[in-house]
């Protein structure tokens, strides 16, 4: 019997002339390239659309338009732009992220109409596009092909406007301008910056600071303090002390209900009692500061470890949060040599940043990303009413309670569409029906059928209600 020459395949015989490390930089991009598209034209084509109420980047919008009028940041006003608040017993409030963010997003918030969320949204794009590019074009073959397992989590990321993708690029940003060999006093004060800002947006990155302070970056260090303190200060002055007592009180109720892939939640299924569990992220915070402190000469090593724990230290850990242990390749990715030969990877990667972004918004106006719409609701019946609205890939949800023969305007004329379908419940929270409603919304009449008309501001505004929270379908 003859034995079959792997050897003479022609797609093997490609890997000894092009190389093992050019063929892994060669699938790591069409792989990325390929979960980007995929992500978004088979499963997830509503990420074109950032302005769709509930989204994350609507969301932060919200958090700053509160800020902005001097309405709660945790709380939902009559007028208020939507957010799903009600997930309960989790949590019942319209953003978990801390106050800060908001903070930071208020330049964006005071441009008109959508561009504030359409920037931001394409600002995302483009970090992540420009983290994989710095990954390709950098990272060592081992680097790229142990990182593939992530791509398709990260496309996710890349398309949602979440804080995480801005995230993937300042971890770059602290790794290559800590370590950077050329003397540039601006560079300490840089990562310093960039720690701060990004544990405004997302309080992962605070993980950082023992790293730096294990490296010796002393004025990464202070300059980390004085951003740390300016951002406080603002969001003392705007937002109030009780913005910030409020989000302690929600991030440590949500730990009460913490997600299966969370440490607190595994700790729980190996039988660890509650209290204790909950204390597992503080532990292995704790832990990467001791390890920076003790392993000074193993800076790659110390920097990964902070990276997981940045994104694992944390009660809520969705699936899609492994996309961003990207983050622990970073050290070794840097070792290699720009790899582009068509254009150095100083100037390929601000390149493919700009490029995705035109992109990304020429498909998000394309996709009708930056429509508007009204929704007014009219109890036509002799009962409470309850009308509860779904976003898309998330558990919780915004709504209204309509007494008897009550009328009025749940929202007036936003920059985003609605998601389908409304549930609409009696005063008892028994699930009476769903209602399709177009995306730039109408009027739900609450008859013995649910009726849709077309859009018409009626009444005065309606306040949110979190009543049948709990028996909507998750």
């Amino acid at each position: 019997m003859r034995s079959m020459n792997f050897a003479g395949l022609p797609l093997l015989r490609v890997v000894p002339r092009i190389g093992v490390g050019r063929l892994g930089r060669v699938v790591f991009a069409l792989a990325t390239i390929a979960a980007l598209t995929e992500t978004i034209l088979l499963f997830r084509p509503d990420l074109l659309r950032p302005t769709d109420l509930g989204s994350d980047t609507s969301n932060y919008f919200a958090a700053s338009q509160r800020l902005l009028g001097g309405h709660p940041l945790f709380e939902l006003e009559p007028g208020d732009r939507p957010a799903p608040a009600d997930y309960p017993p989790a949590w019942t409030v319209p953003i978990l992220s801390p106050p800060t963010l908001a903070v930071l997003f208020a330049p964006l918030a005071i441009l008109p109409g959508p561009f504030g969320m359409l920037l931001w949204w394409a600002a995302c794009f483009a970090a992540a596009a420009g983290f994989s590019v710095w990954m390709a074009t950098r990272g060592p073959p081992s680097a790229l092909w142990l990182a593939l397992p992530f791509v398709v989590l990260s496309a996710v990321t890349a398309w949602s406007g979440n804080v995480n993708a801005l995230l993937l690029g300042m971890a770059v940003l602290i790794w290559v301008w800590s370590e950077n060999r050329q003397p540039d006093r601006r560079m300490p004060v840089a990562v310093g910056v960039v720690v701060a800002v990004g544990a405004a947006l997302k309080i992962g990155p605070i993980v950082f600071v023992p790293w730096l302070l294990g490296r010796g970056r002393i004025a990464a260090l202070a300059a980390f303090l004085v951003t740390a303190a300016g951002i406080t200060a603002a969001t003392l002055v705007t937002a109030g002390p009780g913005a910030i007592q409020t989000y302690l009180a929600v991030s440590s109720n949500s730990a009460q209900f913490p997600t299966l892939l969370s440490p607190v939640g595994i700790a729980r299924l190996l039988g660890m009692p509650p209290t204790v569990a909950a204390m597992t992220p503080a532990v292995m915070v704790a832990a990467s500061g001791v390890l920076s402190l003790l392993r000074r000469q193993s800076p790659r090593l110390t920097f990964a470890v902070a990276a997981a724990v940045s994104v694992l230290a944390s009660p809520i850990v969705r699936f899609e949060t492994f996309a961003q242990l990207m983050m622990c390749f970073i050290p070794w990715a840097a070792l290699g040599k720009p790899a582009a030969q068509f254009m150095p990877a100083r100037k390929a990667i601000p390149a493919a940043m700009g490029a995705a972004a035109l992109i990304a918004l020429a498909g998000s106006i394309a996709a009708g990303g930056i429509k508007h719409s009204t929704v007014s609701i009219a109890n036509n019946t002799n009962e409470t009413r309850i009308v509860r609205f779904q976003v898309t890939a998330q558990f919780a949800t915004f709504g209204f309670s309509l007494g008897p023969g009550q009328q009025g305007t749940a929202w007036r004329d936003l920059w985003g569409t609605v998601i389908q379908p409304v549930l609409i419940f009696d005063g008892s929270c028994r699930l009476l029906g769903e209602a399709s409603i177009p995306a730039e919304g109408g009027t739900i009449a609450l008859n013995e059928m649910p009726e849709v008309s077309a859009a018409a501001s009626s009444g005065r505004l309606l306040g949110y209600d979190p009543a049948c929270a709990a028996r909507a379908p998750t």
